[in-house]
């Protein structure tokens, strides 16, 4: 049969066949392929290592690095630096970059104030009393909670935006994560 096939339409055909089905089942694979792209100093990263790393409803990447943070808008870097309380290597390296459901961003740096990003200042702004965040989480009723070092679990009321101390600093501990199941948030 293949014999009666190759006379009446020749092997060309067949080998056209076959790279069309080739080409057809590579434009496949490269479809579901994940492009990286490697940001370093050659850059304009201002300094590495990295802690944390979020995009905003912008779609800007925000890095979160040992100068503090900065703004990555797909070519150029602008540098946010931000007053750290303590210079040790241990509370540099426990930085947080958090974007909420709102579109706003927030920062936690070791033992230094949270800061919220205010757009239209281009600018980072203390949290007031509120600091040593380890964790932060935005509930589905877009309250903000944040897991505190030795000062307990604190919430930012969506509706009043009042911060409010949920848990001293007795227990837990530490909280290094928040998560929230359909009606709780757990530490």
């Amino acid at each position: 049969m293949l014999r009666k096939f190759l006379e009446q339409y020749g092997a060309f055909t067949i080998i056209l066949i076959i790279c069309w089905f080739s080409q057809y089942s590579l434009a496949q694979t490269t479809q579901n392929k994940i492009l990286f792209k490697n940001i370093g100093r050659e850059e304009g990263l201002p300094r590495v290592p990295i802690y944390s790393v979020a995009q905003d409803s912008v779609g800007y990447m925000w890095i979160a690095s040992v100068n503090g943070l900065n703004r990555y808008d797909g070519r150029n870097f602008k540098v946010y630096p931000l007053d750290i309380n303590s210079s040790t290597d241990d509370l540099i390296n426990d930085q947080k970059i958090y974007c909420d459901r709102e579109g706003n961003l927030w920062s936690a740096i070791g033992n230094s104030p949270v800061y919220k990003y205010n757009k239209s200042l281009d600018s980072f702004i203390p949290v007031p009393n509120l600091s040593q965040s380890k964790s932060i989480l935005q509930s589905k009723s877009k309250d903000l909670y944040f897991g505190t070092a030795g000062r307990g679990i604190f919430k930012i009321d969506a509706r009043s935006k009042d911060t409010i101390q949920l848990i001293n600093g007795e227990f837990p501990r530490q909280v290094f994560k928040l998560t929230e199941n359909n009606t709780n948030v757990y530490a």
